[in-house]
Order: structure tokens, then C-alpha cells, then sequence
């Protein structure tokens, strides 16, 4: 039980953990809370890229980053309240610089729902969760006392299609907007039945998508089950102990019909295999390559494919992240999962690890993202695209994408097109929800915009021709993309 000792009793640790204000100071602004949802609406002429906010939370409570710490509110930022207990609750905070002094639309906002909102001239965008009725839904106009719109705040509108609003200043100067709402395309499909984790891998095989390990969030907890589903809702478990189950941070894939699981932490360098998810051979009692975590593992041209990763020991098997630390470029490859060649000591993408999941179209395979994690922190970031014909050449695409720079990113392909989903885009670990696509690599789209939780080390596959995000950073929730 988590307390401390007083008088002879046992003193609980409070598990309160609110928001309770958000503040500007020497900013005029507007400031809606709505559950974890927080959006700031500043002047135009504010520099979002270093504003100082100030912010009170339940008693007890830690706030990260803190009150009166400068923020970049260039994108979506995530505050995380630390309740006494040790307990976490984030909150996603969006800044939009678009209030004016003029016969403006100070602020629009759509009542009783979460929303992300853009604007683009007299072109207001509303974004939001994919389950919302935006059929007949009430606004929330702010303008200057001297100004009128019309339709009047408060009116419930269908904003199936976009719905113009005309401000009239006292002068009688009058302005025309167009609102469009649009839906995620993100719906949650419910909470697995497996606890919550991360570093997990979630693919399909034989009809199935499959949800092997993860990692429990404290400790050294690694889970060894293995799930499937037929549907992607309902789940069963298979096996929670497996004859690998103390291999630490495992990795699967499906290579040669059957799935491939390859271990990655100080002791284990096995290789095991499975025709059905449920009885395992062991292949290889040890690989020949050093050990390591997040290598970059993927089925490429009938061969199965080891590139990069992260060492966390030292020498003799230790956990040492300060001192033991290694990246590695080095490429190796096997026809049959068992004999495996080094292609490569040095490669020409740059040392790395912590990205999940593999990205392949037609005659190419990728590598984008990842990055290094020493001492607790993110000492080195990309965000930069490479792609082989052969596994063995690479060739640098883009060396600076749309997306920030970052690790434990999820990356897949999902209709002939790549995709990197959320991750660490700071030194400090900081998360994102956002969602990018591209046909060649080069340029990329924000697929606009998610709701679920920022995170990482998320599981993502595509099943039933649907992309599927399940967990990451210690959550159990199931989204798919339609």
C-alpha cells in the first residue's frame, strides 16, 4: 500500500490529479477545459513558440511542464498531472492564434463535444471525434460587443455540410465565414481485454491479427502472451505462457508462412518459430549479431531482415544506460529465418532503433524515424526517409519530412502509402497523436486529426483493409481508421 506512517496509521496518498486553471498572463485570451481537452485562443499577432502559462492543479499534484516553464505551442502540447500517489493524467493543449480586433469571429466553438480548430482566412475548420451527431449541435460565438453574427450563438445548426455566418460591425461593414465540422476518421472500437502496455507487437497472420508481449510500465515486466482476433473487438487469449516467456522485449513477424520471433534484450538471443501462435520451436539458441533493442525487423524479397537497434549493456550483460549504450547501422539477412549473413557492418542509414513495425511497398523497403535513448533521455532524433530496392543499398529520400523529429514512432503501410503514427518528439519523452501519410516518401500529409491519447511503442497493423491502432504508453484502447 502506497503511504506513509503517522501516529501509528496508515495515511494514504491522495490519487486527485485535476486541472484545475490554464492561464496567459499579458495575453488576452479565452480558455475552455472540457475533460482533458483544453483549447486557448490567443491574438494573431502572439509568438505561440514561447508563451509562459500558469497553471494550478489538485493539492498535492505536480504539473509537467511546469506553471511558469516557457512552451512551444507550435503544435498540440501534453500536460501531465502527477497526483501524490504517483498516479497520471494528461491533458492535450491546443493554442490557436486567430483572435482579432476587427468585426471578427473572436472565438467558434460547437457545445458538449472535444474539438481541434483551424482556421484558413474567412474558412473555419472544426474537427471532431469521429462518434459526434453533428446534425443538430449548438454554438459558442464570442464577438466584440459592437459586432452581430447571424446565425445567433446558441443556435443548433447541421453542419453535415458547411454552414456560412455573417458578422455585422455597428458601422454596418458585414463578413461572411464558412464552417465546416468535420469527423476524425479515428473510431474507438472499445478496450482490449489485455492489460495496458507498450512496446507490444500487433500483426496478422493466418486471417488474424495477433497481439504478442509488451511491456508492463514499471519494473521489469514483460508480458508473454500472445492474442488473436477475428474481427479486431474480440479477443481470446492463446497462450500466456509461451516456452520464450522470458525473453525480454521480443519482436514477431510473418516470414515464409510462418511467425518469427526474435528476442532483444541482455540475455536472450533466441529465435523462435510458429506455424499456429501456440506451439513454438525453437531455431536459433543464438543469434550472431550483438544484443539489442528495437531493431529495425522486417520480411523484404523472400528474406528475412535484422537492421539496426540499440544496445542498453554493457559488456558483460548489465543494464547500463549511461555507460553501455551502443547503436548499431549493421544489416544482416536470412532465406529461412535460421542461417543468417552480414550484409552490412556499416550502412548508410544512420545508427538507430526504438520504431515499431516495418514499412514495405512493392519493390522497396523503408526506414524513417527512430532515434537513441541514453541516460533517460532522447539524445538523438530524425526524421529522415531512406529506402532499398535490394536491403543492402540505401538511399536517402528526404533528409528533413513534414513530421517532427522523433522515436518510438509506429510506422506501417496502409493502402499503398506509408504511415508514421505518434511517438517522442522531445528530449524529454513529450508525446503526439499525430498521423502522417505519403506515396513516395518525400511528401508527406497530415492525415487530420486523432483523438485518442498521445503515446508510443503503439501496436499498428492493417486488417480487414483497415488500419488498426491498438495501445501504446501503457493504455489498452483499440482505434481504427476508416
Amino acid at each position: 500500500m502506497l503511504g506513509v506512517v503517522f501516529a501509528g496509521c496508515v495515511k494514504e496518498k491522495s490519487d486527485e490529479k485535476e486541472l484545475l486553471s490554464f492561464d496567459i498572463p499579458n495575453q488576452t485570451c479565452y480558455v475552455f477545459i472540457e475533460g482533458q481537452s483544453i483549447m486557448v485562443y490567443v491574438y494573431r499577432q502572439v509568438d505561440v513558440s514561447r508563451l509562459v502559462p500558469m497553471v494550478t492543479v489538485s493539492k498535492g499534484a505536480q504539473v509537467y511542464p511546469h506553471s511558469g516553464a516557457t512552451v512551444d505551442f507550435t503544435h498540440p502540447v501534453t500536460y501531465s498531472v502527477i497526483a501524490p500517489n504517483g498516479s497520471v493524467a494528461t491533458y492535450n493543449v491546443t493554442v490557436s492564434n486567430t483572435l482579432s480586433r476587427t468585426s471578427d469571429i473572436q472565438v467558434f466553438r460547437l457545445e458538449n463535444t472535444q474539438q481541434i480548430f483551424e482556421r484558413t482566412g474567412d474558412s473555419l475548420f472544426i474537427y471532431v471525434p469521429y462518434e459526434t451527431d453533428i446534425t443538430n449541435i449548438k454554438t459558442d460565438i464570442i464577438v466584440l460587443d459592437s459586432v452581430s453574427v447571424s446565425p445567433a450563438s446558441g443556435t443548433a445548426m447541421n453542419f453535415t455540410n458547411p454552414q456560412t455566418y455573417t458578422t455585422t460591425s455597428s458601422d454596418g461593414t458585414s463578413r461572411n465565414y464558412v464552417v465546416a465540422v468535420r469527423k476524425s476518421p479515428w473510431r474507438k472500437v472499445g478496450n482490449g481485454p489485455f492489460s495496458a502496455r507498450d512496446e507490444h507487437t500487433v500483426l496478422v497472420f493466418n486471417n488474424k491479427m495477433w497481439l504478442f508481449g509488451g511491456w508492463a510500465g514499471s519494473g521489469n515486466i514483460h508480458y508473454s502472451e500472445v492474442w488473436n482476433t477475428t474481427d479486431g473487438i474480440n479477443w481470446q487469449l492463446v497462450t500466456d505462457a509461451p516456452p520464450w516467456q522470458n525473453t525480454e522485449m521480443k519482436r514477431v513477424v510473418e516470414f515464409n508462412n510462418k511467425l518469427w520471433l526474435i528476442g532483444g534484450g541482455a540475455t536472450a538471443k533466441e529465435i523462435w518459430s510458429s506455424q499456429d501462435g501456440i506451439n513454438w520451436t525453437k531455431e536459433v539458441n543464438e543469434f550472431p549479431w550483438e544484443r539489442r533493442h528495437t531493431a529495425y525487423i522486417a520480411s523484404f524479397k523472400d528474406k528475412l531482415w535484422v537492421i539496426g537497434g540499440i544496445s542498453f549493456w554493457d559488456k558483460y550483460g548489465n543494464w547500463d544506460r549511461d555507460n553501455g549504450v551502443s547503436a548499431y547501422n549493421d544489416i544482416w539477412s536470412s532465406v529461412d529465418g535460421i542461417s543468417w549473413i552480414k550484409e552490412k557492418d556499416y550502412n548508410s542509414v544512420p545508427p538507430r532503433g526504438l520504431i515499431y513495425g516495418n514499412a514495405v511497398i512493392g519493390e522497396y523497403m523503408y526506414i524513417y524515424s527512430g532515434g537513441i535513448y541514453t541516460s533517460q533521455n532522447l539524445t538523438t532524433l530524425y526524421n529522415d526517409v531512406w529506402r532499398t530496392s535490394d536491403g543492402i543499398s540505401w538511399n536517402r529520400i528526404q533528409d528533413r519530412a513534414a513530421w517532427s523529429p522523433r522515436a518510438f514512432s509506429s510506422i506501417c503501410t496502409f493502402r499503398n502509402e506509408l504511415f508514421i503514427i505518434a511517438g517522442s518528439i522531445r528530449m524529454g519523452g513529450d508525446l503526439v497523436n499525430d498521423v502522417y501519410a505519403s506515396k513516395d516518401g518525400i511528401n508527406w500529409e497530415q492525415q487530420k486529426y486523432s483523438f485518442w491519447s498521445p503515446r508510443h511503442a503503439s501496436g499498428l497493423c492493417v486488417f480487414n483493409d483497415k488500419l488498426w491502432l491498438i495501445g501504446g504508453f501503457f493504455v489498452n484502447d483499440i482505434w481504427v481508421l476508416e
